[in-house]
């Protein structure tokens, strides 16, 4: 005894707004530069003002798991790949044309 029951009179979905396209940011592997790599990812997600990026822009983009880390692969919206490729090419002093990649998400 003592059941209960409830019955669903109406429901409330709250959307948010789409995002711009999504990017994808791949970055080869680039040994000289591993740990200023990671360096500038810690920056870019963790003190993003501190390299000239808003938190806006850093909270646009995101990784799997291996954080990029292992994979250099990030999914960005909002233009944020764009902004992470212009952040790194600061930081690293070098032209990243030839290792660092923004792809447009409807590429694939």
């Amino acid at each position: 005894g003592g059941g209960a029951y409830g019955v669903v009179t109406s429901i409330y979905y709250q959307l948010h707004d789409i995002p711009n396209p999504m990017q994808i940011v791949y970055v080869e592997s680039q040994e000289q530069f591993q740990m200023k790599w990671i360096e500038f990812i810690l920056k870019y997600f963790y003190d993003p003002t501190s390299i000239g990026v808003s938190e806006t822009d850093s909270n646009s983009c995101s990784a799997s798991d291996t954080g990029g880390f292992i994979s250099g692969t990030f999914f960005c919206y909002n233009g944020g790949g764009d902004i992470m490729k212009t952040a790194w090419e600061k930081f690293s002093n070098d032209n990243v044309d030839s290792y660092f990649y923004v792809i447009p998400a409807t590429s694939f």
